[in-house]
């Protein structure tokens, strides 16, 4: 019965190290742009400007942001580590420029994959997903951290 026992710990401990060992790290969620932008890299305070409809252009090149639907978490970490908000704080901001006449927030696409397909037919677009989902057709501009 010890014996058995330790080969069934030993068999759990070889299970778990190789499930870790195979396990992808988190990725990140990058900032992209046509792959037409190649030479294009932005900073974040740019990339701020541009979602909160600050600014329209950026080193020349005219941007028009695209943001995933509400609650998805790569939403949720763009607003918190880009745009320095939380969604309640970033809704009021949208409702005050709305209601001047100052502004209409970016327009929003169902998921990443809508968010990558719209960028690939739109060059002056600009969106982010996760890195994992950037292919050849794609630029990043920017690595969230």
């Amino acid at each position: 019965m010890y014996l058995l026992n330790k080969i069934f710990w030993l068999f759990s401990f070889i299970c778990v190290t190789v499930i870790m060992l195979t396990t992808p790290v988190m990725a990140e969620l990058v900032v992209i742009t046509s792959s037409e932008n190649e030479n294009l890299s932005l900073t974040k305070k740019e990339i701020k400007k541009l979602f909160l409809g600050k600014k329209k252009k950026i080193k020349g090149v005219r941007l028009v942001p695209v943001d995933q639907t509400n609650g998805t978490k790569d939403q949720k970490k763009f607003i918190k580590k880009v745009l320095n908000k939380t969604p309640k704080k970033l809704k009021a901001y949208w409702a005050r420029k709305i209601f001047s006449g100052k502004g209409t927030p970016p327009q929003h696409m169902k998921d990443a994959l809508a968010v990558k397909e719209w960028i690939k037919n739109n060059p002056q677009a600009i969106g982010y997903i996760d890195d994992s989902d950037v292919e050849n057709s794609l630029h990043i501009v920017y690595k969230v951290k």
